[in-house]
């Protein structure tokens, strides 16, 4: 039988200074892992002005079939790693497998895509062209997917140990790993990628994007054995809280893994349609390729820089909060979880106050850092007021997408996002962008529209939600289990136990009277 803390819960001050806490390295953490990709953009906007509309739909296209299958995939690891922390570390070891094979799995797919193909023929280009890709511009995309293709195994391990380290309230490290790849990588943008291209057609020259897209996998490589190392090294956990596992543990359990690597599976594919977000924008931009011309995918490549930029803080927010989430669900604590989840609410609309004002006030220097082409910068002041408007609606979506996936309702997110974005989102662009012929100007003009409608649909099933339903739910303990609950099926206390299953602890029975033994509840 198990009992809910009932400890007094923690005031909102100390909520709010944990969240905080956390969320503060985590959002220069992430900062420092997306840092890479604007700076190629800035360095290309800069000096090789031909190479940035074919740079920004390779980026594109690689997080399509690539990076958006692996963060999405391990989003299983947010919900879950944090829970086990303290009560199950071998668990952690356990699930953070099963979270490799299944993302291995999911990415094989798209490799093939990339390595089947050349620069002028095979599936890839087969692709592009069915997204409305100009050709010109296919034969330099491809030439930088084929480079950065094998980057994805060193993204995969290197988000694992960036997760396993959140789950355990570690993010300083990290950041300091992430300035040195920063460093690393404007370094090799300025000698290895340099500062003039090679001559090209109007996709620019296929030498310079080759070098482009082979520091974007070598980037990856050397964020991974940074951040390997540092582990290794420094060991950035006390005693208290280090993580040892026994392997005979991990990889010897009696229980069925089956079931359990199903269920995980189960939950990532969701993680990946959670993020189908994402996805969106990539579906926007490739919708209006082919109808614009060099300027306007430019112009599109700084607001698709700096967006994701500023996404950073309310997702800090949101995994900081995610963190402690998980900690107060592992102890059974009703009341903090539901403290956390409206602060974190809270933060979100303050973080996107801030950040909109922020993008409005300072947008001369904003654009202006990108590019120098007259062009581009006429239509980036144009769309301007609708970026900052969708800067507002994108942050609160960051941190209602996080609580919703601390609580492991990675399945709900999805399929609000399929049926808003998809559903009406999608239909919406296309008639105002194809049909009425607005272009880039007419999408910013209404890109704000749909998330709103979206943000109100996820911030009502978490403010009403079960959350004593949801503890019981990720907690899975014993008496749920055969109940037909559905549980994740990895979360069971069962899974380690040396024990034989039937056999009982001392505390657990008491000698009657008659001699006889019996049963008695025992409270954790």
């Amino acid at each position: 039988m198990t009992s809910y803390a009932d400890d007094r819960p923690l005031s909102l001050y100390m909520l709010l200074k944990k969240i905080t806490t956390l969320a503060l390295p985590t959002v220069l953490l992430q900062i420092t892992s997306l840092l890479p990709f604007p700076l190629t953009t800035l360095h290309l906007g800069l000096h090789h002005q031909d190479l940035l509309p074919p740079y920004a739909l390779a980026n594109l296209t690689g997080n399509i079939i690539g990076v958006m299958l692996i963060v999405g995939s391990l989003t299983s690891c947010d919900t879950l790693l944090p829970i086990y922390y303290k009560s199950n570390p071998s668990k952690m070891f356990l699930i953070m497998l099963r979270s490799f094979l299944i993302t291995i799995s999911l990415i094989l797919p798209s490799i093939l895509l990339i390595l089947l193909s050349t620069p002028t023929s095979g599936p890839l280009r087969t692709l592009l062209l069915t997204l409305n890709v100009s050709p010109l511009l296919i034969p330099n995309i491809t030439i930088y997917l084929l480079n950065f293709t094998p980057s994805y195994l060193f993204l995969l391990l290197s988000n694992l140990i960036n997760k396993f380290l959140l789950a355990q309230d570690v993010a300083w490290m990290q950041v300091t790993v992430g300035l040195f790849t920063v460093v690393f990588h404007y370094t090799c943008l300025r000698v290895y990628v340099g500062m003039e291209g090679g001559e090209g057609d109007e996709g620019g020259s296929e030498e310079t994007m080759g070098k482009v897209g082979w520091l974007h996998c070598m980037t990856p490589v050397v964020e991974f054995g940074l951040r390997l190392g540092a582990v290794m090294v420094f060991k950035p956990y006390g005693e208290e809280t280090v993580v040892r596992p026994r392997f005979e543990e991990v990889f010897m359990e009696r229980d069925d893994r089956v079931v359990p690597f199903i269920r995980q599976l189960t939950m990532s594919i969701n993680g990946i349609l959670s993020l189908s977000e994402w996805l969106y924008w990539e579906v926007l931009t490739f919708m209006i390729s082919g109808l614009q011309d060099n300027v306007e995918i430019s112009s599109q490549a700084v607001v698709y820089s700096l967006i994701p930029i500023f996404y950073m803080l309310p997702l800090g927010v949101a995994i900081g909060s995610g963190v402690v989430v998980g900690q107060k669900i592992g102890e059974r604590r009703e009341e903090e979880v539901r403290r956390c989840l409206r602060l974190t609410g809270g933060l979100g609309m303050a973080c996107g106050i801030f950040m909109s004002c922020f993008c409005a006030v300072f947008k001369n220097s904003l654009i202006k850092t990108f590019t120098n082409q007259a062009e581009v910068i006429e239509t980036l002041e144009g769309i301007w007021p609708g970026v900052c408007v969708f800067i507002f609606v994108d942050q609160n979506f960051a941190v209602n997408g996080g609580i919703l996936r601390s609580l492991g309702m990675q399945s709900t997110m999805s399929k609000l996002i399929l049926f808003v974005l998809y559903g009406f989102g999608v239909p919406l662009a296309y008639v105002v962008v194809v049909k009425m012929e607005k272009g880039i100007d007419g999408l910013w003009d209404i890109m704000f529209l749909p998330y709103i409608f979206l943000i109100l649909l996820m911030a009502k099933k978490w403010v009403y939600v079960d959350l004593r339903e949801v503890i019981d739910r990720l907690n899975s303990s014993d008496e749920d289990k055969g109940k037909g609950d559905d549980t994740f099926g990895l979360l069971t206390n069962e899974d380690f136990n040396d024990e034989d299953d039937d056999e009982l602890d001392d505390d657990e029975l008491e000698m009657t009277e008659s001699g006889d033994v019996e049963m008695i509840e025992y409270n954790e």
